[in-house]
């Protein structure tokens, strides 16, 4: 008999085995900084960001468990090898030495490379090639727009480079993280689309994704994001704040929205 909390990848029902986690947000709101720091946690089998609450007996409890380190492919379109490779460098002295052993082993990159596509036969076969060679438990895409050459408001462009993330996950078996841009509020604020329904883009897209990160900077303090979380099931997550240090490149917990955990 299977019991609750066995499928989860990230706890909180955040990733679960065989789901997709599409974090979404404008530009400059540390997406990738924060996607960076997700992977350390899987890398390394830690609570997410630092996340916790406490129960109603006082007791400190984590929010987002990692129950032991997953191997993480993450394929990037945007930064390039060596600045993302910089960027690691810079987290990596910030962290416990037996945390970086167990980042430099479960946390493998490729970079820059139009190659990886998702919408052509060429394309899943080539990044096929790139999950063989590393067998990840999880592969991050960065940013969604890269990974296809079609509308990306077109429902048909959307759902052949969707359907080629499928093929690869059923031949490899992985989670998947999607890094995607938000459309921009329309002027004025007026009729402003909350958290995933914001996603740029087909709705297919939305459909697609079974829990959502939207994130938005605080234009008050450099590096302070705003997450809202939404999961297709299990129970709420309250929205919370993440601040991005800006020496260790780290993003980590600084409170719960309105400076407590909703129910």
């Amino acid at each position: 008999m299977k019991f609750e909390g066995e499928n989860s990848v990230i706890g909180s029902g955040l990733l679960n085995q065989g789901a997709i986690l599409i974090i979404g947000g404008p530009p400059k709101s540390y997406k990738s900084f924060l996607l960076n720091s997700i992977c350390y946690h899987l890398a390394t089998g830690t609570n997410l960001f630092g996340v916790t609450r406490r129960d109603k007996h006082g007791n400190e409890i984590e929010v987002f468990p990692v129950s032991k380190p997953k191997r993480v492919l993450l394929l990037d379109q945007e930064i390039g090898f060596q600045d993302l490779q910089d960027r690691f460098k810079t987290l990596l002295t910030a962290i416990p030495p037996e945390h970086q052993i167990l980042c430099r082993q479960n946390i493998h990159i490729h970079s820059c490379d139009h190659n990886m596509q998702l919408d052509s036969r060429t394309g899943i076969g080539y990044i096929g090639s790139l999950i063989k060679s590393c067998s990840p438990n999880i592969v991050a895409f960065d940013p969604l727009i890269e990974f296809h050459t079609g509308d990306e408001n077109s429902s048909q462009d959307m759902a052949l480079a969707l359907r080629g993330l499928d093929t690869l996950r059923e031949i490899h078996s992985f989670e998947s993280i999607i890094n995607h841009h938000m459309s921009k509020p329309p002027r004025g604020g007026d009729g402003e689309r909350e958290g995933p329904d914001n996603l740029r883009g087909s709705s297919v897209i939305y459909a697609k994704g079974d829990s959502f990160m939207t994130l938005k900077a605080d234009g008050r303090t450099h590096g302070k994001i705003r997450v809202q979380f939404k999961l297709r099931r299990g129970k709420p997550i309250t929205d919370l704040y993440l601040q991005v240090n800006q020496d260790t490149l780290l993003t980590a917990f600084v409170d719960w929205r309105e400076g407590k955990e909703r129910d």
